[in-house]
């Protein structure tokens, strides 16, 4: 169960690693994807359970992005890119088309990640 009687938890928290563990512990808990108004995601984009997507931040068409993941304001999610559980895409980061990243990864803020091109630990 829950503290103060929740029946859902984000586990919006910056730390990929107690992020990924937060996920495991509390996967019946996760609300589908929060996305902030003034964020875009494409109807044929698909985004996990726990994920956050901030204000200005875009996920283009057939984008995949995994469970509990923060897409920061500003991030640019093209189109056919994958976006693997409990990462962390910073503000201003670019996953070009057909670009991924690995799990757990924190991407810097303002980092372009190529098209076709992945990113690992």
């Amino acid at each position: 169960t829950l503290p103060f009687n929740a029946e859902q938890v984000v586990p919006a928290i910056g730390d990929n690693a107690v992020r990924l563990a937060l996920l495991e512990e509390c996967a019946q808990f996760l609300p589908p994807a929060l996305v902030h108004p003034r964020a875009w995601v494409a109807p044929s984009a698909t985004v996990g359970a726990g994920t956050v997507v901030l204000p200005m931040a875009a996920v283009q068409t057939l984008a995949r992005v995994g469970k509990g993941v923060i897409v920061h304001g500003g991030v640019i999610v093209d189109h056919d890119a994958v976006i693997e559980d409990g990462v962390y895409l910073a503000p201003g980061a670019v996953v070009c088309g057909g670009g991924q990243v690995g799990r757990g990864v924190l991407l810097g803020a303002g980092r372009v990640v190529g098209k076709g091109e992945r990113v690992e630990r």
